[in-house]
């Protein structure tokens, strides 16, 4: 007998059957079943003793000669298929041409009908003429899971969508969706609401694709019964631009019930409980495990933040890599003795919390905004709002933190500056004007030859604390402010005038190298597009106004001193010696100026300080009383250390907000105006500029054509702008956005919805601009390309379709 054995090919995953010494045949390596047949042949052929076969393949003898009974009776290769690995129904594989035509027929099927695929749903609507696993292997071997795979399905549900939009774009009858080759749906299944505000499902569709429903996924969880609150709480929040709660007394839900799905809203009580509920749940913790595999114990409120933040980024609203932030004083009127605050502008302190805003450098958009107490420090808020940011980028990017914070001169602390320099994020942000700052920079020569000149075309420094003349120096250096160590890299500005105030720029962990001087001026000086959204956000969203919560009273009993407390009292109690003593300063020279003032022999009206007899009375009266205060303060507080003689006082009782349920209101905000923002800009991108820019084309050429000239007392006879690039530029700039916002959102018109099909429709009336209807013909072609759904109930999510009326002839330019 000839010797046989197996030699692997390990290079190319092979085992070859080597035949007295050559290869004869090469094996996939383990492919058991493949080697059995063939030395099966062999044995039945006489080639090969079934003991050398039953050496090679691991088996008894008694194996192979079984093998080769079997394949001399049936003459069928399929029968000596190993029983352990296939059982008899998986057989019918080599007999499979029969079922194949109906098995590709019933997987295109389901793909239409968007229904699952699987090899156990295909294998039992064949009526189980094969098994499921014979199903999945030949749809692998024809090609068919591959493509599957590569996006066959959205590829099929698109061709179907493009089918339908050609009758929404045809106009809207009884039927909406006749004619699309879509099973007919009978009339009595659409109902209509002939009234409403249509185009307002427009932000519902940018707020489904922002994620503002998908994040708030990670803050309901499993719960039933909550997706149908959420909606109609986003929905009056869109439609009433973030008005308080408390409009839901005024509210008509009938005027909204189109964009509920046809339900009607909660009332005030109800939406009110449930808002209690959701509170006392996002305050609950849960774990939840970072990328490092590290697990963190988050609350419920903090998960939703940071889910937020993940969806705007991964949707493209924001990198969240360099932010400016800012904070917002928001008063409070409440009974409860809750901490007061400064107000930045006003000069005088009164309840209330803080808004902590955070805007993407990169994109103009918010990211996030926390809320806090009015008395937090601001090392405190800016590790709160990094700890939701970096959160929130773990997310989707792991490894990923935030780098670069602008913020203004409240951030420019030794802990702030301190806490920069250990974790590795950068600082940018104006110096204030204290001792530490001050006296190193009147440590600079002003004939220091580092000074650099700050030419006529480079408007910088811009509007600072003091804003001066555009024309000065500009000198980079590191000064020990603070006594930190290292010394913090400092970008200095001056006017050029001996003895002029300098101002600093702290930039800190950010060499030159990254960021040069003007680089990081200019960052800087963009700092007030954050002031920009800030009012905006209180325009449209009503941020002065405390959604509510409720207020939990501290106790008023005065806890035992520390050492840290009593340190701190003898800093407050410096102060206020300090304050004393400028006060009474002053009022010793405005009281000798009124004496001078009011003698009789003085002719002159007003003194040195250029105030009148009257004005010098109020002022006397005001600084005695600031004297008589900051003396019972002082009072007070040495009866709090134990050195004064009368008791110390009873301190009045505190209240501390709840911010729970104000800082889930706050992030539905954001996720409005985000939506608002992104419709008004993918409006003008996908609708108004095309138009525009043909409008540009013809006006230019008719301009050529006709030698049309300016009949301005400036330019008169000149030739106009000729250029169509030119004229749409100037077009564009010259779009009113908050025009353009109002239109699209508060636009009149019908509203269809489908409940068993979950369609909604939006049909609306023609816009008096013809430049507006003619966008929004564009832009509804382009939204219903998309798959937009929302999760209006527990159910499947709802499809949302925009169409529109006829343009009438009375359509006119405005």
């Amino acid at each position: 007998m000839p010797t046989i054995r197996l030699q692997d090919d390990p290079d190319r995953s092979l085992q070859w059957l080597v035949w007295d010494e050559q290869p004869q045949l090469a094996l996939q390596t383990g492919d058991a079943t493949g080697l059995a047949l063939v030395l099966t042949w062999q044995v039945n052929a006489g080639r090969l003793s079934c003991a050398d076969a039953a050496a090679l393949l691991g088996v008894t003898p008694r194996t192979v000669q079984e093998r080769c009974a079997t394949y001399a009776t049936t003459a069928n290769s399929a029968d000596l298929v190993d029983r352990r690995h296939f059982n008899p129904g998986q057989q019918t594989a080599y007999r499979m041409a029969a079922h194949r035509p109906a098995l590709v027929a019933q997987w295109v099927r389901n793909l239409v009908a968007d229904q699952p695929t699987s090899g156990r749903r295909l294998a039992a609507q064949l009526g189980g003429a094969v098994d499921d696993r014979t199903v999945d292997r030949h749809l692998t071997e024809l090609g068919l899971r591959a493509a599957e795979a590569t996006g066959l399905r959205a590829e099929l549900q698109a061709l179907v969508a493009q089918r339908e939009q050609t009758a929404y774009q045809a106009g809207i009858a009884q039927a909406p969706l006749a004619g699309t080759g879509a099973p007919p749906l009978a009339a009595a299944g659409w109902t209509q609401q002939v009234s409403a505000q249509a185009t307002a499902a427009l932000g519902t569709a940018h707020l489904a694709r922002n994620g503002a429903y998908a994040s708030l996924q990670a803050l309901i969880g499993e719960r039933t019964g909550d997706w149908a609150l959420w909606h109609a709480l986003l929905t009056l929040l869109l439609v009433t631009g973030g008005a308080p709660l408390n409009w839901l007394r005024h509210l008509d839900w009938a005027t909204l019930v189109g964009l509920l799905g046809g339900r009607v809203g909660p009332s005030l009580s109800h939406l009110r409980a449930w808002l209690t509920a959701t509170t006392a749940r996002a305050r609950q913790t849960i774990p939840i495990r970072r990328s490092t595999g590290q697990v963190e114990t988050l609350t419920r409120l903090q998960d939703y933040q940071e889910q937020a933040v993940a969806e705007r980024v991964q949707r493209g609203l924001g990198q969240a890599l360099a932010i400016r932030l800012d904070c917002y004083v928001n008063a409070v009127f409440r009974k409860e003795n809750v901490t007061r605050a400064w107000h930045g502008t006003r000069h005088w302190a009164f309840k209330a919390f803080r808004r902590n805003v955070a805007q993407d450098a990169a994109t103009g958009l918010p990211v996030t905004a926390p809320l806090s107490a009015s008395d937090v420090k601001p090392l405190v808020v800016l590790q709160q709002v990094r700890a939701i940011i970096n959160g929130g980028l773990d997310r989707v990017r792991p490894g990923v933190q935030l780098r670069l914070v602008i913020a203004d001169r409240w951030w420019s602390v030794r802990a702030v500056i301190h806490a920069a320099g250990q974790d590795g994020f950068q600082l940018l942000c104006w110096a204030r004007s204290v001792k530490s700052t001050v006296t190193a920079l009147a440590a600079l020569a002003e004939d220091d030859p580092r000074w650099q000149p700050i030419s006529q075309g480079s408007p910088d420094p811009p509007s600072g604390p003091a804003g001066t003349a555009g024309v000065g120096y500009r000198l980079e250096t590191e000064l020990p402010i603070y006594g930190l160590e290292p010394a913090v890299r400092v970008i200095v500005d001056w006017d050029g005038q001996p003895g002029s105030p300098k101002r600093a720029r702290l930039a800190v962990g950010l060499p030159a190298s990254e960021l040069s001087a003007a680089a990081a001026s200019a960052q800087l000086r963009d700092r007030q597009h954050i002031e920009i959204l800030l009012k905006l956000l209180l325009r449209r969203l009503d941020w002065s106004h405390f959604g509510g919560g409720p207020a939990r009273i501290e106790p008023a009993d005065a806890p035992p001193l520390t050492a840290e407390a009593r340190q701190r009292i003898e800093k407050h109690r410096q102060q206020v010696r300090t304050r004393q003593r400028h006060a009474q300063e002053t009022l010793t020279a405005v009281a000798a100026e009124l004496a001078q003032l009011t003698a009789p022999e003085h002719p002159a009206q007003t003194g040195v300080l250029g105030l009148r007899q009257r004005d010098l009375q109020s002022l006397v009266k005001r600084l005695a009383g600031q004297v008589q205060r900051a003396a019972t303060t002082l009072a007070h507080l040495a009866a709090r250390l134990g050195e004064g003689s009368p008791p110390p006082p009873v301190p009045a009782p505190r209240a501390e907000l709840d911010l729970t349920q104000e800082s889930l209101l706050t992030q539905l905000k954001l996720d409005v105006f985000t939506a608002q923002e992104t419709l008004v800009q993918e409006f003008i991108a996908v609708g108004l500029q095309p138009v525009l820019r043909a409008e540009a084309t013809r006006q230019a050429t008719a301009r050529q054509q006709a030698d049309k000239r300016s009949q301005s007392q400036q330019h008169p006879g000149e030739p106009l702008c000729r250029d169509a690039e030119c004229l749409f530029q100037i077009k564009v700039a010259n779009l009113e956005h908050e025009t353009i916002r109002k239109s699209l959102l508060t636009q009149g018109g019908r509203l269809l919805w489908h409940t068993e099909k979950r369609l909604l429709l939006s049909v609306a009336h023609r816009f008096a601009d013809r430049r507006l209807q003619a966008a929004y013909e564009r832009y509804c072609v382009f939204l219903n390309q998309l798959l937009i759904q929302v999760p209006m109930d527990d159910g499947p999510p709802w499809r949302l379709l925009f169409t529109y009326e006829e343009p009438g002839a009375d359509a006119r330019f405005k």
